[in-house]
C-alpha cells in the first residue's frame, strides 16, 4: 500500500551512465532537444518520497542542474501522484514533458 507516483526525468546525454545508476527501477529513452542529446528515464509506480534512500540522490542529482529553456541545458523531473497532483517538479520541464490531462470516465447523474 501508499501512495505511488509516475516519474518523469530527463538528462543530458553526458549524465546517462550516473543516471542509470541512480535511476535502476526506471526504463529509458534517448532523444534529441534540437542538435542536443538527451536521455529520458520514466517509470510508472513508484514510492517517491523525499526522504527514501534511493529517491534522495536521484533528487539532489536532478537538481543540481536544473533544465533551462533559454540554454536549452540541464535536467529536468516531474512525478505526477496516483491522484493526479503534481510533485517534485525541476527545471523547465513544459519544454520536455507534454503534459495532457482528459476525462476517461464519468457517472453523469440523469436528473442534473
Amino acid at each position: 500500500m501508499g501512495y505511488y507516483s509516475k516519474v518523469y526525468i530527463a538528462v543530458p546525454e553526458k549524465d546517462k551512465v550516473l543516471m542509470e545508476v541512480l535511476a535502476r527501477d526506471f526504463s529509458t529513452k534517448d532523444f534529441n532537444i534540437g542538435k542536443k542529446k538527451f536521455v529520458f528515464f520514466y517509470s510508472d509506480e513508484l514510492k517517491w518520497y523525499d526522504m527514501f534512500s534511493d529517491v534522495k540522490p536521484v533528487n539532489e542529482f536532478v537538481q543540481a542542474d536544473p533544465f533551462d529553456e533559454e540554454k536549452m541545458e540541464g535536467r529536468a523531473m516531474i512525478a505526477i501522484g496516483e491522484d493526479g497532483f503534481i510533485h517534485n517538479e525541476v527545471g523547465d520541464w513544459p519544454c520536455i514533458f507534454k503534459l495532457e490531462t482528459r476525462v476517461v470516465d464519468a457517472d453523469i447523474n440523469p436528473n442534473l
